[in-house]
């Protein structure tokens, strides 16, 4: 199970990054009107929460690593971007069926808690969907933030169907549900309460009465570890055109990726195979080699260390992977950076500045 859901993480990040590289290269054409960038940049976002999830999977194999990819991040914003993209559940889907949900926010004043924006954006839509359902034909939706003595707060209130105590007290259990089989498979609530408990939270629901509503509290621990600013604001100290190389066997990924890198002003080369990169170091010299890991007959790690072995330490070696890379594999390999896929125009312009 492990190895398949491995190579299923595998394509969908091909796939994720092809999504993203196309929507970069759209994204650079200045005629595009501001509700038009505003679309797109959600669709961006969308597709990095997706990545996490995908993330996710990939843990199912490598459970040693669950939580490297977890950060500080403001809860407050991802609330609010989370009811923005599932607002054909709660608002247009409702009002096609002539009922209306009002949903606002009360926002406090919070720190920053240690999660990933996919699951914790998951467990948002899955409690804006229970309350949603719970509320047939309309009601208020409530979601109120702030601190207490246990950590960060959010506490989703609707005025919905409520539940009986039966129900209150299997709620997070996997597979229950209330709803029938065409509704839900009962792993909603269970997965939401997976994802708050992996991140040392706790979920309860505070109040539920029948035909009253119900309100859900999450409480997150407030995380004292700094933000590890992966991307920094620095412009390079060398403004000169580099030759680039890109290699990675999936065609769409090296096109749009060589496209992105000389919209940055460099020059670049794609090729499908490690093989056939060591042919293109023999006539030409690159400053920058960026190669995707799992490529068929020669994969990333026997490239570099091809590269390493035959031109030394001057070219900086980029490896393009959606797997987090332990420091010690980077040095066995003479990795300089590793970009994570999907990756944005932003953080490839940093690259040439980090490494």
């Amino acid at each position: 199970m492990g190895e398949m859901s491995s190579s299923i993480a595998h394509d969908f990040n091909n796939s994720l990054q092809e999504m993203m590289g196309n929507l970069e290269i759209v994204k650079l054409d200045s005629a595009l009107s501001e509700s038009t960038t505003k679309r797109i940049n959600s669709i961006v976002s969308i597709i990095e929460d997706v990545a996490d999830r995908v993330s996710a999977l990939q843990k199912f194999s490598d459970t040693d690593h669950a939580d490297k990819n977890s950060k500080p991040l403001d809860l407050n914003t991802l609330i609010e971007e989370s009811l923005n993209e599932s607002r054909p559940l709660w608002k247009d889907a409702m009002e096609k069926e002539g009922f209306k949900i009002n949903g606002n926010t009360e926002f406090g004043s919070i720190p920053k808690i240690l999660s990933t924006s996919g699951e914790l954006k998951a467990a948002i839509y899955n409690l804006v969907k229970n309350s949603v359902e719970a509320m047939p034909q309309g009601g208020h939706l409530k979601i109120t933030t702030g601190l207490k003595a246990e950590g960060v707060y959010a506490r989703f209130s609707d005025t919905g169907i409520g539940m009986t105590e039966e129900t209150k007290l299997k709620l997070f259990d996997p597979f229950y549900s209330t709803k029938g089989f065409e509704l839900g498979r009962g792993l909603g609530m269970s997965g939401v309460y997976s994802i708050v408990k992996k991140y040392d939270g706790e979920i309860a629901v505070i109040s539920s009465e029948i035909n009253k509503g119900t309100t859900i509290e999450l409480v997150f621990p407030i995380t004292n570890r700094d933000e590890n600013i992966e991307v920094s604001n620095e412009q390079p100290k060398d403004k000169s055109s580099f030759n680039v190389l890109w290699v990675d066997d999936d065609f769409l990924i090296a096109k749009s990726s060589s496209l992105l890198v000389e919209s940055l002003g460099h020059l670049c080369d794609e090729t499908n195979s490690g093989k056939k990169a060591l042919a293109f170091l023999e006539e030409k010299k690159y400053a920058f080699i960026f190669t995707d890991i799992g490529m068929p007959k020669m994969n990333g790690w026997e490239l570099a260390d091809a590269i390493r072995n035959r031109f030394g330490n001057e070219p900086k070696i980029i490896a393009v992977t959606g797997w987090e890379i332990e420091e010690k594999v980077k040095k066995e390999h003479g990795i300089d950076f590793v970009l994570q896929k999907p990756f944005t125009l932003k953080l490839l312009k940093k690259t040439f500045v980090l490494t």
